[in-house]
């Protein structure tokens, strides 16, 4: 019955097939991007260039009712105010764009897209939304890197929520399925090699004050934690690619991790965790691809508070109690919490729409370079399993 079960279709399998079936009935969008060309921001009411033809989209997707559509393109011009300017928002919400009824280049290059392409995305984040199921009725998070969110459920329901920082393009998150483990408050943060090759080693090298006025040390080894004094270095002869020693920041408001991180097993040194202080801002941008790979959570106490709600401590101090004896606590968790890092580019909607995201990392077309399959596969730390299917537009 488990195996049975496990073929099941999603929850997303019937709506999302209504909609590819809806978009390859359609006839062709008018608005060919090949011949259909915007000169011009289309602000609050401006005339709309090509208007029937942005009407006739909106209409075939689902944001104008018949007799909307109807009283729309019987106008003599059409412009961007009342039932258009409405549906143009909703469109913008359900697509990630900043919805301010504004036609720019982003809501533009959405509008244009061909109603086979959108069908093809929606199918092939079908098959991707099969790795990012809610299982059991215990607490489990998914992430959808793309939409820059996270959710925290319990038995199935969603409980929290948190807008997240994921990876740069050139240094992307990866997709796997884990569990959380440990609960850190006031975390050190040992430099991955990545950042120390290309980050780390070259600020020292060009100011002998980086290191200090980052509350870094220099360590001997992962093994061997004891300090090497900076002096000691000669940083002028030092080479990223062989310096034999490693970097630690101390805990406080400025270090990379923040107040709080959450371990989980994985082999690619990622977790999520807390932003320093500096850099909190960064969560009001709508495009947060602006990591080293992990992923910072906006709103970590909360998080860590309700995921230490379900470990039965009753002598454990409270989250903020702890953070702020500024000291280092690392909590291993007996309950476990399910981890899922999706990449999750459309979606159904409770209302039937099609949600779309950015594809940030261009996984949703064929290229002429393979992508590295470290992050397109999804290892299960779960279940000690790889998924040895490559889940991107060239091979699925």
């Amino acid at each position: 019955m488990q195996k049975i079960n496990s073929l099941l279709p999603s929850s997303q399998f019937v709506p999302t097939m209504g909609v590819i079936n809806h978009l390859l009935s359609l006839p062709a969008n008018p608005l060919d991007a090949d011949n259909v060309h915007f000169d011009r921001i289309v602000a609050l009411g401006d005339t709309i260039p090509h208007g029937s033809d942005v009407a006739t989209v909106l209409w075939n997707l689902g944001y104008l009712t018949q007799p909307q559509y109807q009283q729309v393109i019987a106008q003599k011009k059409i412009t961007n105010t009342g039932v258009m300017n409405q549906a143009i928002k909703a469109f913008e919400t359900n697509y990630g764009l900043k919805a301010d009824g504004i036609m720019g280049p982003e809501v533009v290059a959405q509008l244009t897209r061909p109603y086979s392409s959108l069908a093809r995305i929606a199918a092939l984040n079908l098959q991707r939304e099969r790795f990012a199921q809610l299982e059991g009725d215990g607490p489990q998070i998914i992430v959808n890197i793309p939409d820059y969110t996270m959710t925290l459920y319990d038995n199935q329901k969603p409980v929290f929520e948190s807008d997240i920082i994921d990876g740069m393009p050139k240094r992307p998150t990866n997709l796997f399925q884990t569990y959380i483990n440990t609960v850190v408050i006031n975390p050190y943060w040992y430099v991955p090699e990545t950042i120390k090759v290309q980050n780390t080693i070259p600020s020292a090298k060009a100011n002998p004050n980086f290191l200090q006025r980052n509350r870094m040390d220099v360590i001997n080894s992962w093994s061997d934690r004891s300090v090497v004094p900076p002096s000691s270095i000669n940083w002028a002869t030092v080479n990223p690619k062989t310096f034999p020693h490693e970097f630690r920041q101390d805990p406080g408001p400025e270090n990379a991790l923040g107040r709080v991180a959450f371990l989980m097993p994985d082999s690619f040194s990622v977790y999520m965790h807390d932003e320093e202080q500096s850099e909190y801002p960064l969560f009001k941008r709508r495009h947060r691809d602006l990591s080293s790979g992990c992923m910072r959570v906006q709103k970590p106490r909360e998080m860590a508070k309700l995921i230490l709600s379900y470990q039965n401590m009753p002598n454990l101090p409270s989250v903020d109690d702890m953070i702020n004896s500024n000291k280092h606590r690392e909590i291993g968790l007996k309950k476990h919490v399910d981890l899922d890092v999706a990449y999750l580019t459309s979606w159904v909607t409770p209302d039937g729409q099609l949600a779309m995201r950015p594809d940030i990392y261009g996984y949703d077309n064929p290229r002429t370079k393979p992508i590295n399959n470290q992050f397109i596969s999804i290892p299960n730390y779960r279940t000690h399993e790889r998924i040895k299917l490559a889940l991107n537009g060239q091979s699925s």
